[in-house]
């Protein structure tokens, strides 16, 4: 399976050729329970494309069936 990105058309993810060609982004939104404790509420995966920025979450692309390499 292929999976492109939609705004420049490069091709993310290549499972037949081995192409892997984005950065994988956390983001993690803090909630601070007192003054110095704090703890993370929600972490988010983000699979984003190499060329022009764009952001795709890790959960939609796995929802095709397409396993992402967090490492990568």
């Amino acid at each position: 399976m292929r999976v492109k990105c939609k705004d420049c058309g490069t091709v993310l993810i290549d499972t037949k050729k081995g192409i892997k060609n984005y950065t994988v982004m956390v983001d993690i939104k803090m909630k601070f329970r007192g003054l110095d404790e704090p703890v993370p509420e929600k972490v988010m995966y983000y699979v984003m494309c190499k060329n022009c920025g764009r952001k795709i979450l890790k959960e939609k692309i796995e929802a095709l069936g397409v396993e992402v390499d967090i490492n990568a």
